[in-house]
């Protein structure tokens, strides 16, 4: 049964609010990675968002209503509503990089937008 807030969304399982991350990795049962939303309400914290998608490969999107922009593009962010959560969007099914995105974004996750 899923919880109200739900932290990481996958096709085949999700991750609860308050539980540690390294209990997915552990699983080892990550597919693929559909969507997470984050929360970049600071300057700073687009700027560190935009340094960590940065270190991946693949693409990503942010999305917000119906607008949506890179999300390594520290300027399309900032086009973007940052008061609500923003939906993040990415294009892998690499396991490794999914494991290492969710790392990465610990701190910037939040519930998913409804």
């Amino acid at each position: 049964m899923l919880g109200q807030r739900t932290l990481l969304r996958f096709p085949y399982l999700t991750l609860q609010a308050g539980e540690p991350v390294h209990h997915l990795l552990s699983r080892n049962e990550v597919k693929t990675m559909s969507a997470v939303t984050v929360y970049l309400p600071e300057i700073t914290d687009v700027e560190r968002f935009v340094n960590i998608m940065s270190r991946f490969p693949f693409e990503a999107t942010l999305v917000v209503g119906s607008y949506s922009v890179d999300a390594k593009s520290i300027m399309g962010i900032f086009t973007l509503d940052r008061e609500q959560p923003l939906r993040l969007e990415v294009a892998t099914t690499d396991e490794t990089s999914l494991h290492a995105l969710a790392e990465a974004l610990g701190t910037y996750l939040c519930n998913p937008v409804h």
